[in-house]
């Protein structure tokens, strides 16, 4: 027994949702030099750690936004 086209889309946002709640939405409140708060920062290793997690961060939260897009074209697809 195949799952329908709504079901796969009830799934990718299910998917999603976890996205975003591990992610959160994307944002940058921890930054060097740009829009966030402010930090102090000991070294440049420091400052490559949190551009790593803002990036990491980043791509989960907006591969959430997509998943969750994505199942509601396919509920909306498997509704017509």
């Amino acid at each position: 027994m195949g799952l329908t086209v709504t079901q796969w889309g009830l799934l990718l946002d299910l998917l999603g949702v976890l996205f975003l709640f591990y992610f959160g939405l994307p944002s940058d409140i921890k930054s060097i030099n740009g829009p966030g708060l402010a930090i102090g920062l000991e070294n440049e290793n420091d400052a490559d750690l949190i551009k790593a997690h803002n990036r990491k961060i980043k791509v989960g939260a907006y591969t959430g936004l997509f998943l969750i897009f994505g199942g509601f074209c396919l509920q909306f697809l498997g509704s017509c």
